[in-house]
């Protein structure tokens, strides 16, 4: 456990008058009819020695370690300044909920993170193309009614989760549609189902894991990857993973 100093410490919020208070107090758990607004996202790598001020804000973060590992550290105790530090490790990924205290630090090199903010706004302020009623999404009752419910419900204000399915792809994919200079009905439809599908592999991943706890295949191909220009045999990665060489062969 750490301590930040006052001068560490932000709140990000955008200049929209009365609105401020009412998106911080949306939590995950409680945006009801409100809708997701993707207002930033990023695939970056990072070098080490590299960390962000300690910050809060009124939108959902979801970070994902597709390369390396990187320290996120969370504001426990706000009184105290005291600030707990938890490694995301390659292949995992972490949900922070709005009005975290939380901060990115790096310390290993070609780190590279993938990073999605979503913003809660009512459907009178985000509505693309006429999106809402075309493709109508009610997030509330996604969320009560799917494992979405898993992330809501942390009650630390943030989650991390093992990638034991397709979240790696499917963030990739989502962010490449966000970025695509395509002003069209046809691209914000393609956005919307790749929100549903991202939303989908991040629950089901809540179901079957816990922090830490990948599946051999996926350690597998983490340990090829971390180890991509040495000269691998398969009882190299079968004593990784804890498998006999001939069973792994077999999947």
């Amino acid at each position: 456990m750490t301590f930040a100093d006052n001068a560490d410490i932000i709140i990000l919020i955008k200049n929209t008058g009365i609105r401020e208070k009412s998106i911080m107090d949306k939590k995950f758990g409680s945006i009801g009819s409100y809708l997701l607004d993707p207002i930033s996202y990023y695939i970056k790598e990072f070098g080490p020695d590299f960390y962000m001020g300690m910050h809060k804000h009124g939108y959902f973060e979801f970070m994902y370690a597709n390369r390396g590992n990187f320290n996120l550290e969370i504001l426990s105790d706000v009184s105290h300044r005291e600030v707990d530090t938890y490694t995301v490790k390659q292949g995992e990924f972490v949900f922070i909920d709005a009005d975290t205290f939380h901060r990115l630090r790096v310390n290993e090199d070609n780190v590279v993170i993938y990073n999605m903010e979503f913003e809660p706004k009512p459907s009178s302020e985000f509505n693309p193309h006429n999106i809402n009623s075309i493709f109508p999404v009610n997030y509330g009752n996604l969320i009560e009614h799917t494992l979405l419910k898993n992330i809501a419900n942390t009650e630390k204000g943030f989650v991390i989760y093992a990638d034991n399915g397709k979240v790696d792809t499917v963030f990739r994919e989502f962010i490449a549609a966000l970025t695509r200079q395509d002003s069209s009905v046809e691209n914000a439809c393609s956005v919307q189902c790749y929100m549903l599908l991202f939303l989908m592999e991040i629950a089901k991943c809540t179901a079957k894991n816990s922090t830490g706890n990948l599946s051999y295949i996926k350690q597998a191909l983490i340990f090829i990857k971390q180890n991509f220009r040495t000269k691998l045999t398969l009882d190299d990665v079968a004593k990784k993973v804890g498998l006999h060489k001939v069973y792994l062969a077999t999947q």
